[in-house]
């Protein structure tokens, strides 16, 4: 029960969960706890982490990833570089949007062409298209890539463009998507409601192509506050928090009733040396060792005091990156 609620889990949240174990495995309703509301519905508004984990869920990728970051077949089944700048694309047949409307390697190109291009975008999926110079439909099921040059990473950049239907989204603002009038994928889940500062809610999509979720109806409710979550956690209001609050391990790490879940991730947390001043005391090579011996002398036993767990880089790092030839 609880590794399938955990694996749930780590579809719909990030890198460090925690759970109430009194939660059933499969549930009509599951209330989870949001420390950071996305700023859209829209999966290509803006590269932020809280966009994308609402993305998730509603709308697919052509190539996704595995546990490892490997590129794995999403709704592209397959790939192969047909010549150094063009490379096909074979499609999952079969698969529809929450709409009932087939995907197509038109909504592909069309998602392709849509990502750079969203107006007002803090944060713009453009460096994951930049090196296209044209996606183009060949059949239903086959989508043609053309680069602006040898691109070998092609691949891993498309798992992070959503695939939107043009059908609903070509003459869609960013407000369509936020409403759900625009907000058709066809991803595990519907897009229900979002009432900004307060819930989103989305539903079990039954018609989907993939393994089917355990959870029929999440409901993510704003949670900001690190004691708000957590002591929602504990009353019982929510079943599942996010970004669990380091101060806060020791204690849910001892309670019965709570189940923690952690991941490494890619993310690199450092410290920057104020180098671009004329004058500052990191400008010498002795300021730096210094710097690097304080940090060495316990570095794993202070950095899981502060948060929670961890490792130096590029220790493992390096390992967990794509395209390492070690994996």
């Amino acid at each position: 029960m609880i590794r399938s609620k955990l694996r749930m889990a780590r579809r719909l949240l990030g890198l460090l969960i925690a759970a109430l174990l009194a939660t059933p495995a499969s549930a009509a309703e599951v209330a989870i706890g949001l420390k950071t509301e996305p700023s859209s519905i829209d999966p290509h508004f803006a590269i932020l982490g809280a966009n994308q984990q609402i993305s998730e869920q509603i709308f697919d990728t052509l190539v996704g990833r595995d546990e490892t970051l490997r590129p794995k077949p999403a709704l592209a089944i397959s790939w192969r570089l047909v010549d150094e700048t063009n490379w096909e694309f074979k499609l999952r047949e079969g698969v529809v949007f929450h709409d009932g409307t087939h995907f197509t390697a038109e909504d592909a190109a069309f998602s392709i062409a849509r990502a750079p291009a969203v107006p007002n975008s803090p944060a713009s999926y453009a460096p994951y298209v930049s090196h296209i110079a044209e996606a183009a439909a060949v059949d239903p099921a086959t989508l043609r890539i053309r680069t602006k040059g040898p691109y070998p990473t092609l691949p891993l950049d498309l798992s992070e463009i959503y695939i939107v239907s043009k059908h609903a989204a070509e003459h869609a603002t960013t407000d369509d998507f936020n409403t759900g009038k625009a907000a058709i994928g066809t991803g595990a889940y519907r897009f229900v409601e979002w009432q900004p500062g307060q819930r989103i809610v989305l539903a079990r999509n039954e018609a989907y192509w993939g393994p089917k979720p355990a959870i029929e109806r999440p409901v993510f409710r704003v949670l900001p506050s690190d004691p708000a979550r957590v002591a929602a956690l504990l009353a019982g209001d929510v079943s599942l928090i996010e970004s669990v609050p380091p101060a806060d391990l020791a204690q849910l790490r001892k309670n019965p009733a709570v189940a923690l879940w952690s991941a490494p991730s890619t993310r690199l947390i450092y410290l920057h040396m104020d180098t671009a001043r004329a004058e500052t005391p990191f400008a010498t090579d002795k300021a730096g060792k210094t710097l690097a011996q304080v940090i060495a002398s316990k570095p794993t036993a202070k950095y899981d005091e502060v948060w929670g767990k961890g490792f130096l880089a590029p220790e493992k790092f390096v390992e967990m990156l794509y395209g390492n030839l070690k994996k």
